[in-house]
């Protein structure tokens, strides 16, 4: 049933002002087939055959009780609700209601951005929010100089680096955009190498590559990904992996 929700949760997507491409169900779907660690717990709200409304959570068991936790936390830079504009307060409500009536020791919903339509919810047993993770955010403005947002010392920088590159070989940088496996094995390698004398790295996790390699391809064919490949005489010694969505891009 959560696969089955894929072509209304694109809908619904799509209209919710503050969705961003980690309440996609080309992150979020994935996520769950390489993780899977408890027990669906995810509310729809439907109005005739429309998805109004979906509140993507789990169950998770311990010694302590049942937490209830967002589909896609640890590895989303945000999560939140998905709710149609003009009826949040109402499709929160129902999920409020529904979610209330699950049996849970305690509720956790974390990386809610500024516009979060669960920061609507009211409940009488639910705690203030408070401030989690810093996420900064950087306004582009003025000509492909950036000078309008980008201060003079950090551009001085940022030439005096691609100089050292050019000094090392041909510099080529190339859109892996289209190539999300091939761009993948390339940021797998070098994350390797960067983390091989400290041990680990979160890629070094097989369910986590697993849940990329699931989850790219699906971003890249709805035009939400950026992935670039940096090359010094055609050796790749560099990779950016991000995504766009209405004028902002993620620098995951």
């Amino acid at each position: 049933q959560f696969d089955a929700l894929t072509p209304h949760w694109w809908k619904l997507w799509q209209q919710s002002p503050s969705a961003t491409p980690f309440q996609s169900p080309a992150w979020l779907v994935p996520w769950w087939h390489a993780f899977a660690p408890g027990e669906l717990a995810t509310v729809a709200v439907w109005r005739g055959g429309d998805l109004v409304g979906l509140a993507p959570l789990y169950l998770e068991h311990g010694t302590a009780g049942s937490k209830l936790l967002p589909v896609g936390i640890s590895l989303s830079d945000y999560l939140d609700i998905l709710a149609v504009p003009g009826i949040e307060a109402e499709v929160v409500g129902i999920i409020s209601e529904s979610i209330f009536s699950i049996g849970w020791a305690q509720w956790i919903l974390s990386d809610l951005p500024q516009d979060s339509v669960a920061l609507a919810m009211k409940h009488p047993e639910m705690d203030r929010p408070t401030a989690h993770a810093a996420c900064p955010v950087l306004a582009i403005a003025g000509d492909e100089t950036l000078a309008g947002c980008v201060p003079a010392r950090r551009r001085r920088q940022l030439r005096r680096a691609r100089q050292a590159a050019s000094r090392c070989g041909r510099i080529a940088l190339s859109s892996a955009n289209g190539s999300p496996q091939t761009f993948l094995d390339q940021l797998i390698r070098l994350h390797n190498v960067r983390w091989a004398e400290h041990g680990g790295g979160v890629l070094a996790n097989p369910a986590v590559e697993q849940f990329h390699r699931l989850s790219l391809p699906l971003l890249d064919a709805h035009g939400l990904v950026r992935c670039w490949l940096l090359a010094i005489d055609d050796r790749t010694i560099g990779a950016y992996y991000g995504f766009h969505h209405r004028g902002r891009a993620y620098a995951y």
